[in-house]
């Protein structure tokens, strides 16, 4: 699948990680409402996704089912870390779609936590206020994230903001911290997604991801270099993380989709 995948879309007939599944996810905009401006009923996950101008449903699905499907062998998945190479690569965008989509059950609560402390992303997209989060966490103790837990505007979607820590005292998740506020927030939530720092850039992403039961790569097509992702791959490979498989975001379509489809 993968190596069908990615020689399908220009990256070479080599695979580009070694087992796992490849997604193709399409650009889309985000275009979220704010928490405490419904209308009337509950913002739904498939609301959040027009709003913003296209469909990209199928595609979500397809990433929480595979994602579910090769987590099974492990017995389970209750933690999954979402990892780039570098900035830019879409994952705080992946990691809300794919929240997103665990939560459109109303049976699974859903939390997201933003570990990138120079870069992050999931309070702009979930509008909600960015201080008061896990850099204040990791200050104060683990047992203290119940209390920035923030809602969102998605009944049983949760985050964790990265926090703003100062920039003099700016420094990396210690792993072993995380996997102690990982400890607490699992007993709240049926599944706690982790939008990383940028693996060739912060020593320590890796070993965060090693706190999860499962990561997967993110990486902006044909923007990123291949070798740039293979040792994205052997970080988290060395650091033990368990690599379920890359989202491959921002896929321009030169030729009609459902052309494109039948090659």
């Amino acid at each position: 699948m993968i190596q069908s995948v990615l020689t399908r879309i220009g990256w070479g007939r080599r695979p580009l990680i070694n087992k796992g599944f490849a997604l193709v996810v399409e650009p889309v905009e985000a275009g979220w409402i704010k928490a405490g401006e419904r209308d009337t009923a509950p913002l739904t996950w498939e609301d959040t996704l027009r709003n913003s101008g296209r469909d990209d449903l199928q595609a979500f699905r397809q990433l929480r089912d595979n994602v579910l499907l090769r987590s099974q062998g492990d017995g389970g998945l209750r933690t999954l870390a979402v990892c780039k190479a570098h900035a830019g690569e879409g994952s705080s965008r992946v990691a809300c779609h794919l929240a997103m989509a665990f939560a459109s059950d109303p049976r699974v609560r859903v939390a997201l936590v933003d570990s990138d402390f120079q870069h992050p992303g999931l309070h702009d997209y979930l509008q909600v206020g960015q201080a008061n989060g896990l850099y204040d966490t990791l200050h104060d103790g683990a047992d203290t994230v119940k209390e920035r837990i923030k809602s969102t505007a998605l009944p049983n979607l949760a985050v964790v903001t990265s926090g703003v820590p100062p920039i003099s005292h700016a420094f990396p998740v210690d792993p072993l911290d995380l996997g102690r506020i990982l400890q607490h927030l699992v007993p709240q939530f049926s599944m706690v997604l982790v939008d990383t720092a940028p693996l060739l850039v912060e020593t320590t992403a890796a070993a965060v991801a090693s706190q999860c039961d499962g990561a997967i790569l993110v990486v902006h097509a044909e923007h990123t270099r291949r070798e740039a992702v293979q040792e994205a791959q052997a970080r988290l490979q060395q650091a033990g993380a368990n690599v379920l498989g890359v989202v491959l975001n921002r896929r321009q379509f030169p030729i009609p989709e459902f052309l494109y489809k039948r090659l």
